[in-house]
């Protein structure tokens, strides 16, 4: 009874099954589609949560991985609930999601909102049918928003034609996406530290790319150890420049029994294989291979470009603990450093184990290498050019083959009194000593004359302070001078090392060659002036005019030739005073160089100005001047009178006398 009665129910239901049909043709219709519906949202639920199981294990949801397990018509439909689930499966694993789209890049539609069920009976079968329900209540207020977070900082300037690269996915899909012909410059964000999670980066076409960092800025790439941080082949011609460091790649056999492919196992920082790579300014640090080149690995006519580049605590399994270089094309290092690498078998520092048909060689300038250790610091089996800047030398030192170099090796300076204006010098001495007239300080190039005021008459002068200063009454004009001149005539030079000597004042002249001292002047004698500097004797003094005189010694213009006061006379030039007129002659006149003859009977003393009258008493009178300019007086003649004094004497008229006393 009972396994029948389980018999019958489940023939009831394949008979429930079979009496669907029979409803109305709309409503089966309706029916079968909901049915549909409900399938297949059953099916992509399921692929869903396969997709959300990938997120939460690897943190990424590919856009090519989601496609397959969503039908395509419910990709819009699925799209809302699917970004919903997102966020909450995400958060357990502390992840985000970005960028989904499963519409193929036509935006995310938001999802429909809930249908209602309703249910349709037909011979004891039930199917669901949906219907919209009405909107739900308002949700509760939500508390206030937290604060908003600080502004991020500026973005950093761009350089011209540059893309800003604000992450590693950015980065390795741009340089993915480079192409041939159209060069790609990539700027890093400022002071970024990118984590390259085991993956190298690949540039192996014929594309032109250029990373830089921004600037004044620095980016880190780091490898992790777990890779190195470029493959760089087939043409490619790769740029790095900037303060860009590259730190802790790794190159290295691989396990099991199968051995990973050559490349894998040489440059543990960068592997350039038939490409071309310039770096300006970069670091590599903390790289290691297990097969050559630590740090850098350059293979099968490449050419390699190395300019102000620091490769630092980098080692080799083999060869070229910072560097190697083999079948090489191009191989161009200066003013780069190399310390503290390492090699278990060839060069420390750098391995040039061979160059192609076509190369150019290798050159090495002024760069220096400290503290690396291996078998040799640089060895080499090909042609290397060693060029140190001019002012240096690279000593020759010893190692395995003609080119191998140990040591703590730089370009040093030259010695100093020394100069070396060449490249490829091997002495301290460089290119000899200091010549004459000049000094040479330690790592000169060219050497420096000695100053204006000094000389230098040996070879091999150090410093500025071996040029000799001139003496006292001493001088030299030019410079490089092997020897100082003596002051002329008319100058004179109190103090050492003068380019020039002082011209003697103006006032007087200084006849002494070499003066050492302005005490050799000697000042133009009284009645004289000397209006100029520099004189050298005394034929530069000036004589004042007649008429004139200058009592003080040292004169410096004619306004000091004073002329001569009334009574007062200069007859000649040069007069340190003027002299007085004489007693019988007189000078009203100022500036007068002689004096005048007085008249007979006037009275002219010494020094006399004007013409005075006699003094003679009456009856008496003055017929002419003595030498001494007083006149003598005579006695009136008989017939005449004299009333005194200067008068002369007067007749008497007629009918008149004048008796004699």
């Amino acid at each position: 009874g009972g396994g029948g009665g389980g018999g019958g129910r489940r023939r009831q239901r394949r008979r429930s099954a079979r009496c669907r049909p029979a409803l109305p043709c709309t409503r089966c219709a309706e029916l079968g589609q909901a049915l549909r519906r409900k399938a297949m949202r059953r099916g992509a639920a399921k692929g869903v949560l396969h997709l959300l199981g990938r997120v939460q294990a690897k943190g990424r949801l590919p856009l090519a991985a989601v496609r397959p397990h969503v039908p395509q018509h419910l990709h819009r439909a699925l799209a809302g609930a699917l970004l919903g689930l997102l966020p909450r499966r995400l958060a357990t694993s502390g992840r985000a999601a970005r960028g989904v789209d499963l519409h193929g890049g036509q935006g995310v539609r938001p999802p429909r909102p809930p249908r209602a069920s309703c249910s349709v009976l037909g011979g004891g079968g039930r199917a669901e049918l949906h219907a919209p329900l009405p909107p739900p209540p308002s949700p509760p207020p939500s508390p206030p928003a937290p604060p908003s977070p600080p502004p991020s900082a500026p973005l950093p300037p761009l350089l011209p034609s540059s893309t800003l690269v604000e992450s590693v996915e950015q980065l390795r899909s741009l340089v993915a996406a480079a192409t041939p012909g159209t060069p790609l410059l990539l700027q890093l964000q400022r002071n970024v530290h990118f984590s390259l999670g085991g993956e190298e980066l690949e540039c192996t076409e014929d594309v032109t790319l250029s990373i830089r960092s921004s600037p004044d800025a620095s980016a880190t790439l780091d490898a992790g150890g777990r890779s190195r941080h470029f493959l760089v082949s087939n043409g490619c011609h790769l740029t790095l420049e900037g303060d860009i460091t590259l730190v802790n790649g790794r190159a290295e056999r691989g396990e099991g029994e199968q051995p990973a492919p050559p490349r894998w196992r040489h440059g543990g920082s960068l592997l350039i294989n038939g490409a071309t790579a310039v770096l300006r300014g970069v670091t590599i640090r903390n790289s290691s291979a297990d097969g050559d080149g630590g740090g850098i690995a350059s293979r099968d006519g490449s050419r390699l470009d190395l300019k102000g580049v620091t490769v630092s605590r980098c080692e080799a399994g083999k060869s070229g603990g910072g560097l190697f270089a083999e079948q090489s094309e191009r191989l161009q290092i200066s003013d780069s450093v190399f310390e503290l690498n390492k090699a278990d078998k060839g060069g420390a520092a750098i391995e040039y184990a061979s160059e192609n048909a076509d190369s150019v060689g290798a050159t090495i300038v002024a760069t220096s290498f400290k503290d690396n250790v291996g078998k040799t610091t640089v060895s080499a089996k090909a042609r290397i050019t060693w060029i140190c800047e001019r002012g240096q030398y690279m000593p020759r030192t010893s190692g395995d083959g003609a080119e191998a170099f140990t040591g703590d090796l730089k370009c040093f300076d030259c010695a100093a009194g020394f100069f070396g204006n060449e490249t490829d010098l091997s002495s301290p001495t460089c290119s000899g000593q200091c010549p004459e007239g000049n000094f040479c300080e330690q790592g000169t190039a060219d050497p420096t004359p000695c100053p204006a005021g000094t000389r230098m008459p040996a070879r091999g002068a150090a410093s500025s302070d071996s040029c000799i200063p001139c003496a006292p009454g001493q001088f030299q004009p030019g410079t490089g001078a092997t020897e100082c001149y003596p002051c002329r005539p008319g100058s004179y030079s109190s103090s050492v090392g003068e380019a020039s000597c002082e011209p003697c004042p103006p006032g007087g002249y200084c006849e002494v060659e070499g003066a050492a001292t302005s005490m050799v002047w000697e000042p133009c004698p009284a009645g004289s002036f000397s209006p100029t500097s520099g004189s050298a004797s005394s034929a530069s003094c000036e004589l004042c005019p007649a008429g004139t005189a200058s009592a003080a010694p040292g004169a410096v213009s004619h306004k000091t030739c004073e002329p001569c006061e009334p009574g007062h006379f200069a007859a000649t030039p040069g007069l340190s005073k003027c002299e007085r007129c004489s007693a019988g002659f007189y000078q009203k006149a100022s500036g007068a160089a002689e004096c005048l003859r007085c008249k007979p009977g006037s009275l002219c003393p010494l020094g006399a100005s004007l013409e005075l009258p006699a003094a003679c008493e009456p009856g008496t009178y003055a017929n002419a001047t003595d030498d001494d300019g007083d006149p003598d007086c005579f006695d009136c003649p008989a017939g005449s009178s004299c009333p005194g004094g200067a008068a002369r004497p007067t007749q008497c008229t007629a009918g008149t006398i004048a008796p004699a006393e």
